[in-house]
C-alpha cells in the first residue's frame, strides 16, 4: 500500500516513490541491492557498472560466464531489448505476462552488453508484483526499458533464500548489500519457487529449460491459441 508524506515545500510524495528513488540511487551508485519479485527475492546491480558485476561475482562466488535474467516493467520494454520475436510469440506473451515466466531470445543492440550471452541471447521477464511491492514496479518503470539483472540470494551452488526474511539475513551476513527498508509482512508476497525458463528457437519452437510456476501446458495453450486466431 502506498502512503503519502508532505515535504517542506508542501509537495506530496508517496512512500513508494521515496523507496524507489532510494533504491535507484543505490543501484546507480554501483551498489548490490536486494529486491522483491513475484517469485523468490533476488540480488541486482547496475548492468553498466563493471565494478558492480565484479562485486556480485565475489559476494556470490559466481562464475562470470553465467548469464542473468533481466526484469522489465512492460512487455514493450522487453521487446526493445530483443530482436523481433518469431510469429505468434508477441501475442502469446501478452497472455503469459506479467508472470513468473522468463524467456530467452535474441538480444537487440539496445540490450546491456553485460547481460547478453556469448551466442547473442538475453533472458527477460515481466514480473507480476503484489500491491505491497508496487514501489519496485516504480523502479522498473523509471529504468525506462533497461532490464534490471537479477540473481538468486545465495552463494553459488547453495540453496537460494526463498523468502524475504531469509534473504535479509543472508545479506546482513554477506555485508555490503543494500536492503530496502520494507516491512517484514511483505514476505507473504513471495513465492518459494524460481520462475519457469524457456528458450525460443529461430523457427518459433521453444524449449523448457527450467520448470516453475508457469507450466508447459499453459505455455502451449497460449501459443496454440495465437496460431489458430
Amino acid at each position: 500500500m502506498s502512503f503519502e508524506t508532505a515535504t517542506m515545500s508542501g509537495a506530496v510524495i508517496s512512500s513508494n516513490t521515496r523507496l524507489a528513488e532510494e533504491f535507484l540511487a543505490r543501484f546507480t551508485n554501483g551498489e548490490i541491492c536486494l529486491h522483491p519479485t513475484d517469485t523468490i527475492p533476488g540480488l541486482t546491480f547496475d548492468p553498466h557498472h563493471t565494478s558492480s558485476i565484479d562485486l556480485l561475482m565475489k559476494i556470490k562466488g559466481r562464475e562470470s560466464t553465467k548469464s542473468f535474467i533481466g526484469l522489465v516493467a512492460h512487455q514493450e520494454f522487453a521487446e526493445k531489448n530483443w530482436l523481433p520475436l518469431p510469429d505468434g510469440w508477441q501475442d502469446a506473451l501478452k497472455k503469459l505476462w506479467p508472470g513468473p515466466l522468463s524467456v530467452i531470445w535474441r538480444a537487440s543492440g539496445n540490450a546491456p552488453k553485460s547481460m547478453v550471452t556469448t551466442d547473442g541471447m538475453i533472458a527477460l521477464r515481466c514480473p507480476l508484483l503484489s500491491e505491497s511491492d508496487s514501489w519496485f514496479n516504480e523502479v522498473l518503470v523509471k529504468l525506462i526499458g533497461v532490464p534490471l539483472p537479477t540473481s538468486s540470494v545465495n552463494r553459488s551452488g547453495e540453496t537460494a533464500a526463498d523468502n524475504w526474511v531469509a534473504a535479509v539475513e543472508w545479506c546482513d551476513l554477506a555485508g555490503g548489500i543494500y536492503v530496502p527498508p520494507v516491512k517484514l509482512e511483505h514476505k507473504e508476497s513471495y513465492k518459494t519457487q524460481a520462475s519457469s525458463l524457456i528458450r525460443i528457437a529461430d523457427d518459433g519452437n521453444w524449449e523448457l529449460l527450467r520448470a516453475g510456476p508457469v507450466t508447459q501446458t499453459k505455455i502451449k495453450e497460449a501459443f496454440r491459441r495465437d496460431q489458430s486466431e
